[in-house]
């Protein structure tokens, strides 16, 4: 591979003087360049235009000065060496010329040592580039990791062999309501369930040894008191001896998924229930209408018999009630057939609020967003599910209370955990203050046959969820136990105002 050739600046008045430099760069082996300048406007145009790899000056000439060079080539180009090549000089003039920037300086009486003084500044110049690059490319990757640290999606944090958090980016606030400043220093395994720290601990032991643990599911606690599920991905670093001192934590909020798996679940319960509820329903109307058929015959054969007709009507009552069962079970499992019709919420909730808590000492307060848009429904069955939902806050505010009906307009996107194809909806919230209902009633409120009341049949909520879920719609619950209820009901919408 033949040498690269040198571009040189010679800033030197005497042509005899060049010819003995350029006659000893030769000799150490440099293909070499030149440009020969004495004034200071050639000097300032070559340096710009040549961009030279090397300056050597002479340091006292008539027209021009070394010194002045120097600054000038200083200020423009840091890194361009600089090596005085002079008659004479001082060794006091020699470090002030070190001390002002030059990279060397050779006597022209010993201009055999210019060959080596070339090699040695071109060498460092090559070492101060590549220390500089490397410093750049190291300031480049921290920027890039902070980047990647502070705009992550999922938490990430470092903690130490103690659980201690040494650090911690932003996401942590959305995730669990505290600043990331606020939470070094504390002990992670502090966020974490009591009834899963043992767990933790366990899993901590053999990431230290080990170095990484994947997928391994958590319920962290919000400020706010609420549970959090996550997934935790982790990677040990700095290992001394046999275990890992430090551990970068990845924390994957997936409450979202498990509050959908969950949706599923309950969906593909209540479809189940609804087929068995079904098929019971017609195998007992059909033993009830033979019970019903001979209860009729006999009826007529006991004519005069007051005693037998006595208990004939019993069994009449009593087959006419499960009938009234029989005829629910099989609205739970299919509903009434549909009259879709698009219409207005807003007076369907006004009228259901007045009609039920007319004469109640549960106050109604109701707040219909101006721009609601109409709804399309089956007015008699969402009447049904409003009057049954009011009903239910009655009884859990036995002393009274406020019972807060309202209504908005809601765009489901794919994105949205929520177990609705994405589209427009109106969302109708009922939320009372009533007693609560416990969060193990929760996942069975929509269960046939399952109630809290003493007089209830349990299938009430199970008709108002078919009922929605026949509208294409969904209904939610949530409740805190001394706080109070909340359903959310989401009906599809057509975009017109109502």
């Amino acid at each position: 591979m033949s040498p690269k050739t040198l571009n040189i600046l010679i800033v030197e008045d005497n042509a005899n003087d060049v010819d003995l430099i350029k006659r000893q760069l030769a000799k150490g082996g440099f293909k070499c360049e030149y440009r020969i300048v004495e004034k200071e406007a050639d000097f300032c145009r070559e340096l710009r235009e040549s961009q030279p790899d090397l300056i050597l000056s002479d340091y006292r000439m008539p027209q021009f000065d070394g010194m002045a060079a120097l600054e000038i080539a200083k200020q423009k180009y840091p890194h361009l060496p600089f090596i005085f090549v002079t008659g004479s000089m001082s060794e006091d003039v020699a470090v002030q010329t070190i001390r002002a920037g030059a990279w060397d300086y050779v006597i022209k009486e010993h201009l055999v040592r210019l060959t080596s003084a070339v090699s040695r500044v071109l060498k460092l110049k090559s070492e101060i580039i590549l220390r500089e690059n490397t410093q750049r490319q190291l300031v480049e990757s921290e920027e890039l990791h902070r980047t990647i640290f502070e705009t992550a999606g999922d938490v990430i944090a470092v903690i130490d062999s103690q659980c201690v958090v040494h650090e911690c980016n932003n996401q942590v606030y959305e995730l669990l309501g505290i600043k990331a400043q606020e939470i070094i220093g504390q002990v992670a395994c502090n966020f974490i369930g009591e009834h899963q720290r043992e767990k933790a601990r366990r899993i901590m032991a053999e990431l230290l040894i080990s170095g990484k643990v994947y997928n391994k599911e958590f319920q962290l606690f919000h400020q706010n008191g609420k549970a959090v599920d996550v997934i935790i991905n982790a990677t040990g670093l700095r290992k001394e001896g046999s275990s890992y001192q430090l551990i970068v934590v990845l924390v994957h909020d997936i409450t979202s998924r498990k509050y959908l798996e969950k949706q599923v679940q309950k969906s593909e319960k209540q479809e189940s229930l609804s087929l068995l509820a079904g098929g019971i329903a017609h195998d007992f109307n059909n033993i009830l209408t033979i019970v019903m058929g001979n209860a009729s015959l006999a009826r007529m054969y006991a004519k005069g018999d007051e005693k037998l007709l006595r208990n004939i009507e019993k069994i009449e009552a009593a087959g006419q009630r499960a009938k009234e069962l029989t005829q629910q079970l099989l609205l739970f499992a299919k509903g009434h057939d549909l009259n879709i019709k698009s219409g207005s919420i807003t007076d369907l909730i006004r009228e259901s609020a007045q009609f039920i808590l007319s004469g109640s000492s549960v106050k109604p307060e109701v707040a219909i967003a101006d721009d609601i848009w109409a709804v399309e429904m089956d007015e008699g069955q969402i009447s049904q599910v409003l009057n049954n939902l009011i009903i239910n806050a009655i009884q859990a505010m036995p002393n009274g209370g406020r019972l807060f009906l309202s209504a908005e307009n809601a765009v489901i996107s794919p994105d949205d955990p929520i177990l609705l194809n994405p589209g427009e909806y109106v969302r109708l919230t009922i939320r009372d203050q009533g007693v609560g209902i416990p969060p193990e009633n929760i996942a069975k409120l929509f269960t046939p046959y399952f109630s809290t009341k003493e007089k209830g049949n349990g299938l009430g909520l199970a008709n108002c969820y078919t009922i929605i879920k026949n509208h294409r719609g969904l209904i939610t619950v949530e409740s805190e136990v001394g706080v109070g209820t909340t359903f959310n009901i989401y009906l599809p919408a057509t975009k017109t105002k109502q």
